[in-house]
């Protein structure tokens, strides 16, 4: 009798993005160096997926209301819709979203790896984000992932990044737009890093302010 030799699926590595699309993001094209910078992102993770694991991305936007913008997706297949920016900045209600999202097993199996939650915004939280943000946290997947923040301009508030990322996150503050890029370019690396060689903390992964482009594929 021919024995039926089953392949593992695949571990997940749940990547998701938490975008600020309200109004502001519309000055001096922060926008489009967004959409530049995430379809810069996914051509990289695209050429980096190795047996036994796959990249998953999924993108929540909050400009006006917080929309699924992307559900999961394996990123072989992603087909990147760009972002626009209006109205205001709930980012709590994106908080919300995401925790909704990290808690659909079918999306991401508890076998997964440890989540990366990235958080872009450039301005200030016109809703309650605090409850939220600690529903976030207080989640399976929420507790046990990695997170990146970056604020961009002067009006960003980086205390609310600070308080998203938490002890062990990342927060970057970029003054100049162009900027955004390379903190794009030191999450892929990143996110990578925690793959290839799994770590316990986040800790233990390079800063933006130590990390080396030149160990990234050409972004």
């Amino acid at each position: 009798m021919p024995i039926d030799v089953t392949t593992p699926l695949p571990r997940i590595v749940p990547i998701l993005l938490l975008v600020d699309t309200s109004g502001s993001m519309a000055a001096d094209g922060k926008i489009d160096v967004l959409n530049d910078a995430v379809i810069r992102m996914i051509a990289v993770f695209k050429k980096m997926t190795m047996p036994g694991w796959e990249y998953s991305l999924s993108v929540i936007s909050f400009g006006g209301i917080a929309k699924v913008h992307l559900p999961p997706t394996v990123i072989e297949t992603v087909v990147w819709s760009p972002l626009g920016a209006v109205g205001s900045t709930p980012m709590g209600d994106a908080f919300s979203l995401a925790t909704q999202l990290l808690n659909d097993e079918t999306a991401i199996p508890m076998r997964s790896f440890k989540p990366q939650i990235i958080l872009v915004s450039d301005g200030i939280p016109t809703d309650d984000y605090k409850e939220p943000l600690k529903e976030l946290g207080e989640s399976k997947h929420g507790k046990r992932s990695f997170r990146f923040a970056v604020g961009i301009g002067a009006d960003a508030r980086l205390e609310v990044l600070k308080e998203f990322a938490g002890k062990e996150g990342e927060v970057v503050p970029v003054e100049r737009v162009e900027l955004l890029t390379e903190f794009f370019k030191y999450v892929t690396l990143a996110v990578t890093k925690s793959v290839v060689r799994p770590v316990k903390s986040q800790t233990e992964l390079p800063t933006f302010k130590d990390f080396s482009t030149s160990e990234i594929i050409e972004f």
